[in-house]
C-alpha cells in the first residue's frame, strides 16, 4: 500500500523515445522522467540501446568499465566459457538530463553452463560521473516490491508473477509482460527506502552477482591479451548490504 501510494501517477514506461534494442548508429534517447524509477539513484546505469547484431542484449553497467547482461546472448553454445567477441559494438547510456553517452566494447566474457549464464562486458573507458553504475545484492528471501523491466522499453514493479492476464490478483503496476522474446539479461531491481535501485540478477540468468563474476571482471581489468593494466579496486561490485 505504501508502495502505491507513493508511486501516484507514475507510469511503467523508461523512456520516452521511439526505441529498438538493435542499433548501428548513435540514437536519440531520453528518459520519460515520470517513470517510476526516474531519479532514483542507480537508474542511468541501464543502457536504453547497444549495436549487437542478432540479439537484444540488455546491458546495465556494474561500474565504469563493466556492463552485465545474460551469457546465452553473447555466448555461441551452452558450455561456453570465455571470451565470445563483441569488440568494437557500441553501448549507448542516458543521463539524467537526456545526454548522450556512448562507449565502445572491447570484448565480452561469458559463462553458460548449468551453474551460470551472465555476460559481462568491458568498455573501452570509464563511463562519465553523470552515469552511476547501480549497487547490487543477493535477492532477499521476501521483497516487497520489485522493479522488472524489459528490453522494449517498459517495466512492471511489486511482486511476480508479471505477466498480463495471469493473476486477476496482481497488484498495480504489474499489468505488463517482461518475460518475452529478447528479455534475458534485463536489470531485476529492488527500490530502496533511501530513494536507491539495487540489482539483484537479469531476466533469465544464473550465477550473476557472485565470487565468479567479480573473479571475471578482474580478468577483464588485467588479462594479458588486451593489456587494459587496470586497477582492480577500481571495479569491485559495489555491495549493498541492508534490506530495505
Amino acid at each position: 500500500m505504501n508502495f502505491e501510494t507513493a508511486s501516484n501517477n507514475k507510469t511503467i514506461n523508461l523512456w520516452a523515445t521511439n526505441w529498438h534494442p538493435i542499433r548501428t548508429n548513435a540514437p536519440i534517447l531520453a528518459w520519460d522522467t515520470n517513470s517510476l524509477l526516474y531519479g532514483k539513484t542507480g537508474f542511468t546505469a541501464i543502457s536504453q540501446a547497444n549495436s549487437f547484431q542478432g540479439n537484444h542484449a540488455p546491458v546495465t553497467a556494474l561500474t565504469r568499465r563493466h556492463g552485465f547482461t545474460a551469457g546465452h546472448s553473447l555466448a555461441p553454445y551452452f558450455g561456453y566459457e570465455g571470451f565470445s567477441g563483441h569488440a568494437d559494438t557500441k553501448v549507448w547510456f542516458c543521463t539524467g538530463d537526456d545526454q548522450l553517452v556512448e562507449v565502445t566494447n572491447v570484448i565480452a566474457y561469458a559463462r553458460w553452463t548449468s551453474a551460470y549464464d551472465y555476460g559481462i562486458l568491458i568498455f573501452n573507458d570509464d563511463l562519465p560521473t553523470n552515469i552511476t553504475p547501480i549497487a547490487v545484492m543477493t535477492p532477499p528471501s521476501s521483497m516487497g516490491v520489485l522493479f522488472r523491466t524489459c528490453q522494449h522499453g517498459k517495466m512492471s514493479a511489486n511482486m511476480p508473477p508479471f505477466v498480463f492476464g495471469e493473476d486477476t490478483s496482481r497488484p498495480a503496476f504489474n499489468d505488463h509482460k517482461t518475460n518475452e522474446g529478447g528479455d534475458s539479461g534485463s536489470p531485476n531491481m529492488i527500490p530502496m527506502t533511501g530513494g536507491s535501485l539495487v540489482l539483484v540478477g537479469g531476466t533469465s540468468t544464473r550465477g550473476a552477482l557472485s565470487v565468479q563474476m567479480q573473479k571475471d571482471m578482474d580478468y577483464l581489468c588485467t588479462n594479458g591479451i588486451y593489456n587494459l593494466n587496470l586497477n582492480i579496486t577500481n571495479y569491485q561490485l559495489n555491495w549493498h548490504t541492508n534490506y530495505p
